[in-house]
């Protein structure tokens, strides 16, 4: 088995006995961050991205690959798991129609493909989002969705997808609700004010 956990800057994989892993959305932070590790450790990475192509450095093991999840998914090389870290956001300022066949159909047809090439473990990056307006200051798994966007429910619906198809194909799956990203080109709440901060510049 295989975990991913994240502990302050870095992103660690304990006792990874796969080979191959395919990784979606690898232009962003968190994907970057997933497959620049992973090569670090000697695994065989498939790298995928929409826009932004990865800023990887050249490596044996690392196969590269643009992919577009509102089209048709060929990924014909076999690989053990995937990471699914790419994603439609809220600041894409997508409609609902745009948003679900990204996220949710464009998900679908990825973990068909997955399972295709006899995929042994998905791991789904999820959202907080899922949960949509929160009143708590804290919450765990129990806490009841209310109020979600076109985001959290298209997040939401993958989730429910992958626990059923998990069963049904039998494969392994680990879902992570991740807050906000704070990285090098993040745009959120967070980086502004540590910029801020950087500055000496008045924070409201």
């Amino acid at each position: 088995m295989s975990i991913f956990y994240i502990n302050k800057r870095k992103i660690y994989l304990i006792n990874c006995i796969f080979l191959k892993v395919l990784i979606t959305g690898a232009g962003t932070i968190l994907g970057h961050a997933v497959a620049k590790y992973l090569l670090s450790k000697n695994l065989k990475v498939i790298a995928t991205y929409r826009k932004s192509y990865p800023k990887l450095k050249k490596n044996k093991n690392l196969k590269i690959m643009k992919l577009d999840l509102t089209k048709k998914i060929f990924i014909k090389t076999k690989y053990d798991v995937l990471v699914h870290c790419a994603s439609a956001i809220p600041a894409d300022n997508f409609s609902k129609k745009k948003m679900f066949e990204t996220n949710f159909y464009g998900f679908k047809k990825l973990l068909t493909n997955a399972i295709q090439n006899k995929c042994k473990k998905v791991i789904l990056i999820s959202s907080l989002s899922v949960y949509g307006k929160i009143n708590k200051r804290e919450i765990d798994e129990s806490y009841r969705s209310y109020g979600l966007d076109y985001y959290g429910l298209s997040k939401l619906k993958m989730e429910e997808y992958l626990l059923n198809m998990s069963r049904k194909a039998k494969i392994k799956s680990i879902i992570l609700r991740l807050s906000g990203l704070v990285g090098k080109n993040s745009h959120s709440f967070l980086s502004k004010v540590l910029k801020k901060i950087q500055l000496n510049q008045k924070i409201i």
